[in-house]
This record gives structure tokens, C-alpha cells and sequence, in this order.
């Protein structure tokens, strides 16, 4: 059956897009470190260049955001084939919204928020709605979107940092998207795990349900 297969397949891109999203977080922590080192003139290391780990970065970001994609189309066509009724988000739409300048201010929590409640054992048909989402899915998309936008904000300050000589100050500041990126893909890989554990739960139910349904009307 589809709904089995879509299962394996969800997994599989669970453990890609979680294994490149852990190298992405190296390496954020590494930059994270090596700054530090260089800002505090620890071992007289002063202007770290990291140059060389850009291309590894951009690279590992890239296929998680593949891998993450591609899950969370499959993760969210799951509920469909679980008998989940009244979803609001379309798959297509969960993954389209990343996309779509506006939207996907919104659209991408309000999916996850979703598919987190959908993929719960005790939301199956529409009492998913009830469920509470948990707030660390809204501390996920928030530490995304602040690191997203700090660079810029900081970069409107910059003149004025800069006319006081706040060099070191500005160095820090800098280091802020590192810490919340590694916050944000700590609850990622957290949410992509649990999600994942809870749907093939719910696939376990679904495929109990079957069977009693077989052996009822075999009697």
C-alpha cells in the first residue's frame, strides 16, 4: 500500500536531511568558536579566516533544504493517507510557501504547527485541531527568521556602532545568527524526529486497524 511505502520513503529523507542539517550546525559552531577566539585574542589567534569552510557550508544547507523539502511534502501527504480530515495545508502548499515572498513569513509555521498536531496518535480524523502546538515549534521558526534578518538590522546600525569604535561590540553582534541558527536546526532535527516517530506510531495503529477490520468481517 502507499501509505507503507510513503512511510519508508519518509524516513529516508528524514535521516538525509537530519545528517546534512547536523553538518550545517558544525559548522556554524565551529565559525562560532574560531570568532570568539579571534574577538577575545585567546592564543594571540586574531582574524581567523574561515573562507575555506563557506563552499562546505553552502553546500551541506543546500541538500538539507532538499532532503527537509522533500520530507515534509511526503510527511504531510502522510496525514491524507492516514485518514486525517480537515487539513488546511496542502503538501504542495507546505512546501511551496518557503517560496512565496509574504507567505512564507507564516504559511511555513502554520504547516508545521499541522503537521506536528496531524501526526499525533490522539489527532486522527479532524480532533487534531485541538491539540496544542508546542512552543518550541514557534521558538524553531522564530530564532530562523531573526537570524535571517539580523545581518541586515545590524548592518542599519553599523555607521552609528562605528562612530563610537565599537569594533568589538560589532564582532559579537555579528555572532548572534550563528547562535540562533544553531537553535533554530537543534529544534529542526528535534521536530523532524519526533514528527517522523509519531507517524510511524500512527502507522502502526492504521495497519492494527486493518487488520481488525479483516478479521471482523471474516466473522
Amino acid at each position: 500500500m502507499e501509505v507503507y511505502t510513503n512511510m519508508e520513503k519518509i524516513k529516508s529523507m528524514a535521516r538525509l536531511a537530519r545528517g546534512f542539517v547536523i553538518a550545517n550546525l558544525v559548522y556554524h559552531a565551529i565559525i562560532l568558536v574560531g570568532n570568539f577566539i579571534s574577538l577575545g585574542g585567546i592564543l594571540g589567534m586574531v582574524g581567523l579566516d574561515f573562507h575555506s569552510f563557506y563552499y562546505v557550508a553552502l553546500g551541506t544547507l543546500g541538500l538539507a533544504g532538499i532532503f527537509f523539502l522533500i520530507w515534509l511534502y511526503r510527511a504531510m501527504n502522510q496525514l491524507s493517507l492516514l485518514g486525517v480530515e480537515g487539513l488546511v495545508v496542502t503538501p504542495g502548499w507546505a512546501v511551496g510557501s518557503y517560496f512565496v515572498p509574504v507567505i512564507n513569513f507564516i504559511l511555513p509555521i502554520t504547516s508545521m504547527s499541522q503537521l506536528w498536531r496531524g501526526s499525533q496518535p490522539a489527532g486522527t480524523h479532524d480532533s487534531w485541531k485541538g491539540l496544542k502546538t508546542p512552543s518550541y515549534i514557534n521558538t524553531w521558526w522564530i530564532c530562523y527568521l531573526i537570524a535571517c534578518f539580523f545581518p541586515y538590522l545590524l548592518g542599519l546600525a553599523y555607521s552609528d556602532l562605528m562612530w563610537d569604535n565599537n569594533f568589538q561590540l560589532i564582532g559579537y553582534l555579528y555572532q548572534v545568527p550563528h547562535v540562533l541558527l544553531l537553535i533554530s536546526g537543534y529544534l529542526l532535527l528535534k521536530l523532524m524526529q519526533e514528527i517522523t516517530a509519531s507517524q510511524e506510531e500512527m502507522l502502526l495503529g492504521f495497519r492494527e486497524g486493518g487488520a481488525q477490520g479483516q478479521t471482523s468481517d471474516v466473522f
